[in-house]
């Protein structure tokens, strides 16, 4: 699964349409969600025998939430979209896919330089291979 992927998935879901992006924030918006490619913080999915042998491989992925400059609308959309991805699993074609955050709730990281509310969701999206 790659990030394209899963935005596509994603993006009917939380019906924010023309403010979704991957991989560069529209900074002009005073509303948009960005997804991009996270860290991983495990070690890579491998079984003995190799990787043709591992049954899943995972995706991190952080979503960057900018929401207007004010913070209750911004915590509410950031928690919109954390409320959707939390716990959920789906298809992919025909490969099972799910998701664990990797946060306990949105991260709040305050306003950008034009005062712009921010949120961060950190996940893994585990699916088969």
């Amino acid at each position: 699964m790659t990030l394209a992927q899963f935005t596509e998935w994603l993006t009917p879901l939380i019906d924010y349409g023309e403010q979704i992006s991957m991989g560069k924030i529209n900074a002009e918006k005073e509303k948009a969600v960005c997804l991009y490619s996270g860290t991983p913080d495990e070690m890579p999915v491998m079984a003995i025998g190799g990787a043709g042998n591992s049954s899943y491989d995972i995706l991190p992925v952080q979503i960057l939430i900018r929401w207007t400059k004010y913070n209750i609308p911004a915590e509410k959309a950031a928690t919109d979209v954390f409320g959707v991805l939390s716990g959920t699993s789906f298809l992919m074609g025909e490969k099972r896919c799910f998701i664990l955050m990797r946060c306990q709730r949105p991260i709040p990281l305050g306003t950008d330089d034009n005062g712009v509310f921010e949120y961060l969701i950190r996940l893994n999206v585990y699916f088969e291979r």
